[in-house]
């Protein structure tokens, strides 16, 4: 079909008048004049999580099958790609892909043979993949299969709706993904206690409500203690839950941590970060993430939670993750709970503060500086370095560049002023 500009349109009508109305001139007329009722409709579901839609997932012979049906008679989505379509599906529809380690999606795409929507499946699709099935696709879920324990150990619901603007959903997606609308607050914490009860290391979480990009998500109440999986990643960085976990902390005697692909117990009086998460996973919605280092202060390890939560949220399958809040956790021998540790308030600390920025590859990473600090050592295992000197002074929400040439680890030490 070829749309007819004004002076085309013009030229159309005066030969009419001369020779008379056809089929053909009828057509092209209507097809230049006619528009399709105006909709603020994109990709995505009718309503937010599709309630019209229940998910179902199992694992046999090797194969993974996903099954979304209808709750009543149908479920309905719109997809938006040359033009906004409509469409509704009165049936189950099954899709089968193998078992393998990493992060499965699914989602419905337009077919080219059929000219319908058919689900289609992704394994492990890269950003560029992501931002086009934001944009154009009808996302349903992506799931994380572990080949270690052979389980899903991340379900997430990605069923949005189709009301944003494509280009809005990828800015909320990147820039803020998740958004606290009331409580998923930590209850029941006691700090900076002498150590000798569970509760001092132990931790709720109110009931709340909070939306994942333009999807609304209810968080029940977690009473304390919080038994949550406890999340870490191998030596390769693959995500894994920690089975020896209790009441979402590790212990092997004394409070672990997260390096070289295992929890690591801390040396005697350190302090570890234990990160908690609200999710859009309906296996495990909350999650404590196991910190990835152990540190000498309170105030390295303040200074060194932005750090850690970087690099956790680029690695976690999650995606939507709304951060609850991180805890810091003293532990020591001395301590007589089972945990060995406890729970302590952040305090400025007048100690230096390392900051341990680790580079998996040549990249480059910017460290916002949370206080007025003085630069007073930098130290690299490899071809990394800063753009900033020993002496230098920074004020608070300053940004210092940090660029590596290959993988490895830089230590900024700061002192704040």
């Amino acid at each position: 079909m070829k749309l007819n500009s004004k002076s085309e349109l013009i030229l159309k009508v005066t030969d009419v008048v001369r020779k008379g109305w056809n089929n053909r001139n009828l057509r092209d007329l209507i097809d230049s004049l006619w528009r399709e009722p105006w909709s603020h409709r994109t990709s995505g579901f009718e309503t937010e999580r599709a309630p019209d839609s229940t998910v179902d997932i199992t694992i046999d012979g090797g194969k993974i099958y996903f099954t979304i049906e209808p709750v009543g008679n149908k479920f309905s989505f719109f997809q938006y790609k040359y033009s906004l379509a409509y469409y509704k599906k009165y049936a189950a529809e099954t899709i089968s892909f193998d078992v393998a380690e990493g992060l499965h999606c699914v989602y419905y795409d337009m077919d080219k043979t059929l000219q319908a929507p058919i689900l289609k499946h992704q394994l492990n699709p890269d950003f560029d993949t992501r931002v086009r099935l934001l944009r154009y696709g009808v996302t349903i879920a992506f799931l994380y299969y572990d080949s270690t324990s052979g389980l899903i150990i991340y379900q997430g619901d990605n069923r949005h709706g189709s009301w944003w603007n494509p280009w809005m959903r990828q800015v909320m997606q990147m820039a803020r993904n998740s958004t606290r609308e009331s409580g998923i607050e930590f209850t029941g914490v006691v700090a900076d206690a002498d150590g000798s009860a569970d509760e001092h290391a132990e931790f709720g979480i109110t009931a709340g409500r909070c939306f994942h990009n333009d999807m609304p998500f209810t968080a029940d109440a977690v009473v304390a203690p919080a038994n949550l999986p406890v999340f870490y990643f191998d030596g390769s960085n693959q995500p894994r839950i920690h089975s020896g976990s209790t009441n979402s902390l590790v212990n092997s005697g004394r409070l672990c941590y997260n390096t070289g692909g295992a929890a690591t117990e801390a040396t005697e009086g350190y302090f570890v970060l234990y990160h908690i998460f609200f999710t859009d996973c309906t296996l495990y919605p909350h999650i404590s993430v196991m910190g990835q280092a152990a540190y000498s202060s309170v105030g390295n390890a303040k200074i060194n939670i932005g750090p850690e939560l970087t690099a956790i949220k680029e690695i976690l399958p999650h995606q939507h993750l709304l951060h609850v809040g991180t805890l810091i956790l003293e532990t020591s021998d001395g301590f007589t709970n089972s945990y060995k540790s406890r729970v302590v308030s952040h305090p400025l600390s007048s100690d230096d503060i390392d900051v341990h920025i680790r580079f998996d590859e040549a990249d480059e990473w910017n460290f916002i500086c949370p206080y007025d600090m003085k630069l007073v050592a930098k130290t690299a295992s490899a071809d990394i370095d800063a753009d900033a000197e020993v002496d230098d002074e920074f004020s608070q929400y300053d940004e210092i560049t940090v660029t590596a040439e290959e993988a490895g680890l830089i230590t900024l030490t700061f002192r704040i002023i």
